[in-house]
């Protein structure tokens, strides 16, 4: 079995993604691709043809590999999900980091009991440390609803 996470610049939620690798079958062989070219396709609203052929150029060395499974690494990656799944082909498990990490946190707040009650009222609080127009742009396609505000803060 052989689990690739796309590498790119950020530092992405590495816990997560070598915990999901230490927790795969034995035999398993992580790798790392650079895939940052893929990713500058998400900053469009939708996906233009380029950036298919850049993820095809890209992924062609792992489709010839037949990976089992394909650890998306970067926060991006899941507004490429159907974009990778039609590259890759069904036989590819796309692994969402962000999705085990949430419901890694999910778990540890059910265990220290802090999980809200049903019914509270939902409410969004965004920090980020760049461009607050961009994420805002960005973020709103993950969140499936228009941001209205995000705090700029200074990291270091």
């Amino acid at each position: 079995m052989e689990i690739v996470k796309p590498r790119t610049d950020s530092a992405g939620p590495r816990a997560v993604i070598h915990s999901l690798i230490a927790k795969a079958k034995h035999g398993a062989t992580p790798e790392t691709v650079a895939a940052a070219a893929i990713l500058a396709g998400t900053a469009q609203q939708t996906i233009m043809p380029a950036t298919e052929l850049v993820a095809r150029e890209y992924l062609a060395p792992l489709r010839e590999a037949e990976i089992e499974s394909l650890v998306l690494g970067c926060t991006h990656y899941p507004l490429l999900k159907p974009l990778l799944s039609r590259v890759l082909g069904p036989s590819v498990r796309l692994i969402d980091s962000a999705e085990e990490t949430a419901r890694a946190v999910a778990e540890q707040l059910s265990r220290d009991g802090l999980i809200a009650p049903p019914g509270n009222a939902v409410s969004h609080r965004f920090a980020v440390s760049d461009d607050e127009v961009r994420f805002r742009s960005v973020g709103s396609r993950f969140i499936g609803e228009k941001l209205s505000a995000a705090e700029v803060v200074a990291l270091g």
